[in-house]
């Protein structure tokens, strides 16, 4: 527990009461449903045995007495050492208060924990989806900004945080039965090794392998067109990673 009485703890019991009501913040949080993956998608995965060969599906949230004040969903994938995050998020009345960044450093240091239990010394990098201010609806940016986050004001915070912008169309897959595809955000990239960080190109391998498996535990089955039209659109080239402004 930190100085502002925030204790920091992973989740791994499906029924875990700080699971719903880490859900209920996400609905809360986020205007548009088809970005939201539902409860029992999330109790299905930490369901899962720990040592999935494919993705590595991890919880962690923020609590103040007891009561959630926000919380990270990511993955680590073993194919590529890189971590894919679905969420971070605080309580509205929280912004500003450090949660985030709690969150941001506990997420790592899992990231890195797993990457070196496949020899690793870190894990190479995360990915992150965003709301691009130019394609999102107005009214969803309007929702938004009383709920979450304002938009551009979410892309600074990434930028502070080491994020860039990978340069391919992108459009989220549905996140499962009766969500639709989202084509209004942008996927970032946060890269933590030197190599990549120096260049600002990520080799696009580690995109699509990174994604893939997580596109997969969203639709079991449904996802494999998405993966071969990821594929196609990145190529074999390294992908440029741009600045965000």
């Amino acid at each position: 527990m930190d100085q502002r009485g925030i204790a920091i703890r992973r989740v791994h019991d499906p029924d875990d009461r700080a699971l719903a009501e880490l859900s209920s913040l996400l609905h809360a949080a986020f205007a548009d449903p088809d970005t939201v993956l539902e409860l029992d998608r999330m109790q299905a995965f930490l369901s899962q045995p720990l040592g999935q060969p494919d993705r590595h599906f991890r919880v962690v949230v923020a609590e103040e007495g007891g009561i959630v004040v926000g919380g990270t969903v990511f993955s680590y994938v073993p194919a590529t050492h890189c971590g894919f995050s679905e969420y971070l998020v605080a309580r509205k009345e929280r912004h500003g208060q450090g949660i985030g960044r709690l969150l941001f450093d506990a997420r790592h240091a899992v990231l890195n924990e797993l990457a070196r239990e496949y020899g690793q010394t870190s894990c190479r990098g995360l990915f992150i989806e965003a709301d691009n201010p130019q394609r999102t609806p107005l009214d969803l940016q309007a929702r938004e900004r009383e709920t979450a986050m304002d938009a551009v004001t979410r892309l600074r915070v990434f930028a502070h945080l080491g994020f860039l912008r990978v340069e391919v169309d992108y459009v989220q897959p549905p996140l499962g039965p009766g969500k639709q595809p989202v084509s209004f955000l942008d996927l970032l990239f946060a890269p933590w090794d030197e190599r990549v960080r120096q260049e600002e190109r990520v080799p696009a391998a580690w995109v699509s392998e990174t994604l893939c498996p997580i596109w997969e535990s969203w639709a079991p089955g449904d996802a494999t067109s998405d993966c071969e039209a990821l594929r196609h659109r990145l190529g074999t080239s390294p992908v440029a990673l741009v600045r965000l402004a």
